[in-house]
């Protein structure tokens, strides 16, 4: 899905005419009104691409969110290795034992970014850019 996306963009980018696009560039207009495509965004979408592809490769950790020991959840063991999944268990935290591991964890400042950028709909834009 990231060098499909990548390509994509690429794409996007290197088009020249502005007419009724679905997924606009930053010098495009879209077929939905009031919404706009910038280069930040562009930008900041690669870097998630980057940054995901980094964590579903298990090189990257999703920070855990109980204790006080800086581990994180191996997103590629958690898929790769699967486990009967409980919810109540994974929010207790003794869920996610199996999936934990001290190493490298995702960079708060990509999310951060990514919510800036985006002013907080993230999830819409990545909706729309696959």
């Amino acid at each position: 899905m990231a060098s499909l996306s990548r390509r994509s963009w690429d794409l996007i980018l290197n088009e020249t005419d502005d007419d009724h696009e679905w997924i606009p560039g930053p010098k495009q207009t879209g077929v939905i009104p009031n919404v706009h495509v910038t280069q930040e965004m562009i930008d900041g979408w690669r870097m998630f691409l980057s940054e995901a592809e980094l964590i579903l490769k298990g090189e990257k950790l999703v920070p855990f969110w109980r204790g006080n020991q800086p581990r994180g959840v191996n997103l590629r063991k958690v898929f790769m290795q699967p486990q009967p999944f409980d919810l109540v268990m994974w929010v207790q935290g003794t869920g996610a034992a199996p999936y934990l591991e001290q190493g490298t964890l995702t960079d708060p400042a990509v999310w951060e970014r990514l919510l800036r950028v985006f002013q907080g709909e993230f999830i819409g834009f990545a909706f729309w850019f696959n």
